[in-house]
């Protein structure tokens, strides 16, 4: 049986910001914050695609109106890459 976190496939937050409309900076921000789910491995933070998912949908629900369009597709590639949608 294999461990639940070999399971986990982690990403850097340069490769998370491509899949969204915040920076790598501002992703290890809000890491650091306690904001975005992420694990420090040395001197750099991962993350994976769920975590990011879950964060940006936190974001688009607490910034109110017009944010939500310039997420929605970032969002949706995100779920097909995780086979959510």
């Amino acid at each position: 049986m294999e461990r639940e976190a070999e399971k986990i496939q982690y990403i850097s937050l340069k490769d998370a910001a491509q899949f969204c409309n915040y920076s790598q900076e501002y992703l290890s921000l809000r890491a650091r914050q306690g904001k975005l789910r992420a694990l420090k491995i040395g001197r750099n933070w991962l993350t994976t695609h769920t975590w990011i998912i879950e964060y940006v949908d936190r974001a688009e629900k607490s910034e109110g109106t017009g944010v939500e369009d310039n997420f929605s597709s970032s969002l949706k590639a995100l779920q097909s890459l995780n086979g959510l949608s």
